[in-house]
């Protein structure tokens, strides 16, 4: 099972960073879209093995507290 989620990047990062930043959490990093709609930001797909580690990063990312509910809606199980 994974568990992933697409997150709008600063166009300021370089590849090799969002890559070590997911690395940093166990996750992996795949670039999605190099101009996403929103303000021409690229999407990054992170995804990980199992759900904590996800969860995590996606704390770590957003700089401010996310409920339970938020990250379940945000993190797509396949």
């Amino acid at each position: 099972m994974t568990f992933s989620v697409q997150l709008d990047v600063s166009h300021t990062a370089t590849l090799k960073e969002v890559i070590e930043f997911a690395n940093q959490f166990d996750c992996l990093a795949s670039l999605i879209t190099e101009h996403g709609p929103a303000g021409g930001n690229p999407i990054y797909e992170f995804s990980c093995d199992t759900y904590k580690p996800l969860k995590n990063l996606i704390v770590d990312f957003s700089n401010f507290e996310l409920d339970e509910f938020e990250l379940k809606t945000m993190i797509v199980e396949s």
